[in-house]
């Protein structure tokens, strides 16, 4: 009977450092610091959202109109030097490999 008696003081001693709170009231005292900070960061990030929505509403993407796109001439290439194809081709594989690779963070223009 000493050990249970010890146990239970042991406990009371537990007890009386949190304050006098029992376990059950720390979890719901969790729980709720917890839903408060969930409701927060999703309310903040329904802010976000909706001042996007918002501003994509009143400034629209710009769209080509159909004028302007008849108005610019047809690009041809001028294949009047003997190796000018070849070096098209090697510029278009160029320029392909550019926009596969994924963009690095902090570097200065597309390479």
């Amino acid at each position: 009977m000493a050990k249970t008696d010890q146990v239970a003081t042991a406990i009371q001693v537990i007890l009386a450092t949190w304050g006098g709170y029992t376990l059950s009231e720390w979890f719901i005292d969790g729980l709720m610091i917890s839903l408060k900070g969930l409701g927060v960061t999703f309310a903040a990030l329904g802010l976000l959202i909706l001042t996007m929505v918002l501003l994509t509403r009143l400034f629209p993407a710009r769209r080509e109109t159909e004028e302007v796109a008849s108005a610019r001439p047809p690009v041809t290439p001028d294949i009047s030097e003997p190796g000018a194809e070849e070096d098209e081709v090697i510029a278009a594989i160029g320029l392909a490999l550019a926009h596969l690779r994924p963009p690095r963070i902090g570097g200065s223009g597309p390479g």
